[in-house]
Formats: structure tokens, sequence, C-alpha cells
């Protein structure tokens, strides 16, 4: 499979042919594709301005799926680590707010089940800006399900070189020790269902 924008639709069509298997045309205005080292799942990263989201596909036999949105778990996040910052700063919750942004998409793949995420939303809560910026690896099983394994809240001279256009990537860990982490965290898991 291969990306292919023929000008009236963008999409994924079958290597050395024009048949189109999935299209792309809404998300691709401004939208970057990233593959996975195996080309069995992909990242679509669009938007514009200050806010951006991200929807992963999966191929499932001949037929290409779209996975399930990581925005509902790494909003919380964010949302937990945006309300410790209000108590610190003694803001009232209910204060006036005003968003500027917020983002979610995939900035590379460490392996072919492993993607790294970067979310983050910045607003101002009556008067005093608050903001919460993460990188999220994920772990894909093979059905295509994923899981947090790791987030990291990023510092603020970690924000400074990620808005200076610097790699703040590689401050999570290898790939090896991700792998044993997401083992042990599965193992945990199947412990809890069993």
């Amino acid at each position: 499979y291969q990306c292919s924008d023929d000008g009236e639709r963008a999409g994924i069509v079958k290597a050395g042919t024009t048949e189109m298997v999935l299209d792309l045309s809404e998300d691709v205005p401004g939208a970057a594709l990233l593959w996975a080292p195996d080309s069995k799942r992909f990242a679509v990263n669009s938007g514009s301005g200050r806010s951006h989201t991200t929807t992963l596909y999966q191929l499932r036999g001949d037929k290409w799926v779209a996975l399930r949105s990581p925005v509902d778990e790494t909003s919380k996040r964010i949302e937990r680590a945006q309300s410790a910052q209000l108590r610190k700063e003694h803001v009232p919750k209910n204060g006036s707010r005003k968003h500027f942004g917020d983002a979610d998409e995939v900035r590379e793949w460490a392996d072919a089940n492993t993607a790294i995420l970067y979310a983050y939303s910045d607003m101002a809560v009556s008067e005093t800006h608050i903001s919460a910026h993460f990188l999220f690896t994920l772990k894909f099983d093979t059905e295509g399900n994923w899981k947090i394994v790791k987030a990291h809240q990023m510092s603020d001279k970690e924000i400074e070189k990620e808005e200076a256009g610097e790699d703040v990537s590689g401050l999570g860990q290898t790939t090896k020790q991700e792998g044993l982490s997401a083992d042990a965290s599965f193992r945990e898991a199947d412990r809890h269902l069993n």
C-alpha cells in the first residue's frame, strides 16, 4: 500500500495500482501521514493553527480500519495536570476560561508496535496561563488495541525546546525498556483479569 493524491482524492492505494482502498480526503488538507515501520499501521496528523489531532489506522486482512482515538485518554491526564496547576496557583476552577489550543499527534513510530504521541492543551483561567504538555508512549497489540505504557509530562525547558522546533521525543525510554515495561504492564493486567 502507498499514499496517493490524484488531485481530487487523497488516500491509500494498493502499491503499483490506482485502486483507492482508503479515502483520506477529509483528513489530508494540511495533514501529515506517518507509517509504522512494518507499514501495517499509520497515523494521520491533521489540523490547523494551534489545534491538531491524530487518527490511527491498521491493516486487518485486506482492509484498513480506524482505531480507537487516544484523545479521551490523553485529555483526562492533561486535565488532571491543569487542575493541579490551578490548585498550585490558587485559581478558582470556575473562573473565566479562554482556550488557546490543543493537540494530539503521533510524532514518530519507535517500532511497528510503539508510537510516541505529543499532546498539549493551553488556556487561560481568570487571566492565569495554564498549560500541560505530554509525551505518551502508545503500545499496540496485534489487533490494534493500544494502551499508554508511559506518560512523560514535559518541563518548561522541554516545552521551550519543542516550541523552538527541537526534537524532544528522545526523552522517552528506549524501545527495549518500553517493551519490558509494556510486557510487565500486560502481565499485570492479565493477572488482574484472571
